[in-house]
């Protein structure tokens, strides 16, 4: 009879513990795929990522990485984002020094040859249950973006390393110098922004198809 009374007690405690897991098990999504595969557009147009799940009551919150962090995108509570990048972008904030400024150089300039990455974040809720799932998008600049952002790039890198080179009190001289040499910099910088095009646009279409 005790015997008996242990194994119906067993029982129920299984029971009990598999009804209550069931409904954590149940709650939580699966995503079943995200649009496009490979997420790759120019700069200046726009990229849309769609996510499919599958679940009962499924809510929505995209997440950009920002500052070391995630943070939420106002208003991104659908199944899809829109998302696009500028050639302004491509141009990184430059660190203190000498070095920081050649580093912020070099790595504005790499983006503009392999293009700029953003990574976002979609939160995929269903009950108490959360998924999650993180996409690197790439935008690759065009041609006359690859012209405009070497330019910005050599302008940016002037501002923040001439004073360091020359004295504080020389920015006003610096910029006054930069316009008047614009017109004669211009289609020269502009010139080698079109000859970084080709490689540029190879690391498009490669990313696309890889």
């Amino acid at each position: 009879m005790k015997t008996t009374k242990r194994i119906l007690s067993v029982f129920l405690t299984l029971a009990l513990a598999l009804t209550l897991a069931l409904p954590a098990l149940a709650a939580a999504p699966v995503i079943t795929g995200i649009t496009p595969a490979r997420p790759v557009a120019r700069t200046g147009k726009n990229l849309t990522l769609t996510v499919t799940a599958q679940g009962e009551g499924l809510s929505y919150q995209w997440y950009q990485w920002i500052d070391d962090d995630w943070a939420i995108i106002p208003g991104a509570t659908s199944g899809s984002l829109t998302v696009t990048a500028t050639i302004e972008e491509f141009v990184p904030a430059f660190e203190d020094g000498v070095f920081g400024a050649i580093a912020g150089y070099f790595a504005g300039f790499t983006g503009l040859l392999i293009g700029l990455r953003k990574q976002y974040r979609v939160m995929v809720s269903c009950g108490e249950g959360e998924t999650y799932r993180e996409i690197t998008a790439v935008f690759v600049p065009g041609l006359l973006d690859s012209c405009r952002g070497f330019y910005q790039l050599y302008e940016a890198l002037a501002l923040n390393l001439g004073p360091q080179l020359m004295g504080e009190d020389i920015i006003d001289n610096l910029i006054a110098v930069m316009t008047i040499c614009k017109f004669f910099t211009y289609p020269l910088l502009w010139l080698m922004g079109a000859m970084l095009w080709p490689f540029g646009s190879m690391m498009y279409y490669i990313q696309l198809i890889f």
